[in-house]
């Protein structure tokens, strides 16, 4: 799971720590956002949340939840789906939950 972060950390326990910590942060930020997003289909303010996750989603290595956060972005970009997006929101909720419970359980 960590081969992504650990090839940009050069295995740095440290380093690593820091972009899970960001990680962490991010997705909580990005959680609250979207929640309050959706209830008033602010979809720029979606995209811009889901878009702040991407960078870190890569470097850790969670490439599933990265293609639902891309997915998200096209859609609204596109402006033709926006009915697409709370399902594709309440998915990205769940990987990131997934992600975050996973994290805690990591010493």
């Amino acid at each position: 799971m960590w081969h992504k972060l650990n090839e940009t950390t050069g295995g740095d326990p440290k380093r690593n720590k820091l972009y899970i910590d960001a990680f962490r942060g991010a997705s909580k930020e990005a959680l609250e956002a979207m929640e309050i997003a959706l209830t008033s289909d602010d979809f720029q303010s979606i995209r811009t949340s889901v878009h702040g996750l991407k960078p870190l989603l890569l470097i850790i290595g969670f490439d599933p939840i990265y293609e639902t956060a891309n997915h998200i972005e096209v859609v609204i970009d596109k402006g033709d789906s926006f009915e697409e997006v709370p399902d594709a929101c309440e998915r990205l909720k769940l990987q990131l939950s997934e992600a975050l419970n996973a994290l805690e359980a990591t010493p």
